[in-house]
């Protein structure tokens, strides 16, 4: 007989892929290009390492990956757009379908980017995105 030992240790690995590797392989399944996330973590030692507001690293990530390109947030999937005509059909033909889809776990309760009309929710969100 095996050992109970031998089992478990042979599904330890099964399990860290269902639950640290293919969540991160979202984007890469859709076809959209991105950095290669990390297991668990995904990119978020790129926004530490480069800065989370740094514009000129974000043209670099749009020279190279192109206008529309994934960011994994942890485990959370954030999809950088930066075409002017998909960002109108975002905005102004299909803003009844993002209402609400901003996490709260990446909602930022400061001023001014609190305020920005990627993090806010419900009628907030409606009120600003209407002004646009």
């Amino acid at each position: 007989p095996i050992p109970l030992t031998w089992v478990l240790l042979a599904i330890l690995p099964v399990l860290f892929y269902l639950y640290a590797v293919r969540p991160m392989q979202v984007f890469k399944k859709m076809g959209v290009p991105g950095p290669t996330p990390l297991p668990l973590i995904g990119n978020i030692l790129l926004l530490l390492r480069d800065g989370a507001w740094n514009i000129e690293q974000q043209r670099q990530r749009i020279q190279k990956y192109g206008k529309v390109y994934g960011f994994l947030f942890g485990k959370t999937p954030l999809l950088f757009i930066s075409d002017k005509s998909m960002l109108r059909d975002v905005f102004v033909k299909k803003f009844h379908a993002l209402g609400d889809r901003n996490s709260k776990a990446l909602s930022i309760n400061t001023k001014p980017s609190g305020r920005m009309l990627t993090n806010l929710i419900g009628e907030d969100w409606k009120n600003v995105r209407s002004t646009l």
